[in-house]
C-alpha cells in the first residue's frame, strides 16, 4: 500500500473476533475487535514495527432473502490504536465504519459469515518520515464460522 512517495506499511499479522446482538427482527447492534501486527518501510527499508487495535460497534440493517440467506448493510463507530513496538511512539484515533455482508444458516444454530469491514483511521503523530498522515488499509475482509443461541 502506498502512503506516499517515500513510505509504505504491510500488514503481517490479522485477527478479528465480532458479536451481534438482533435489537428486532432486521436490527443488530454488531461489536468487532481487531488486532494487527504491520511493518512500516521508509525509502524500501523496514523502518519499524506496528500494533494496532480496533474496536467498533455499528447499526445493522439485515434483509432476509429465505430463511437461511440474509445481506447486511452497517455504520458505526470505531475506536483504534496505533503502537510502536519497542518504542514510544502511540496514538489514538476515532473514525467511521462501514460494513457489506452476508449470512449463511444451514442449521438452526450455526452460521456461516463473509463481510467487508470499513474503517478510515488516521493517525498524524506515527507517520513515516516524510509524511504528514498515516492511513492504515482500510478494508477487513473476513469468512467464519458462529453458533447462534
Amino acid at each position: 500500500i502506498r502512503l506516499s512517495l517515500v513510505g509504505s506499511e504491510m500488514c503481517i499479522r490479522d485477527s478479528i473476533l465480532g458479536a451481534r446482538y438482533f435489537v428486532a427482527d432486521n436490527w443488530a447492534v454488531d461489536f468487532n475487535y481487531t488486532d494487527s501486527e504491520h511493518d512500516t518501510n521508509y525509502r524500501g527499508a523496514k523502518d519499524r514495527t506496528f500494533d494496532h487495535t480496533t474496536y467498533s460497534v455499528a447499526m445493522q440493517y439485515h434483509v432476509n432473502f429465505n430463511e437461511a440467506l440474509r445481506m447486511h448493510a452497517g455504520v458505526g463507530v470505531g475506536y483504534g490504536k496505533w503502537k510502536q513496538q519497542g518504542g514510544d511512539l502511540s496514538e489514538d484515533s476515532v473514525f467511521p465504519v462501514v460494513q457489506l455482508g452476508g449470512t449463511w444458516a444451514p442449521t438452526d444454530h450455526t452460521r456461516l459469515l463473509a463481510g467487508i469491514n470499513l474503517s478510515f483511521p488516521r493517525y498524524h503523530n506515527v507517520a513515516p518520515e516524510g509524511d504528514v498522515m498515516f492511513r492504515p488499509s482500510p478494508v477487513h475482509m473476513y469468512v467464519g464460522a458462529g453458533i447462534a443461541f
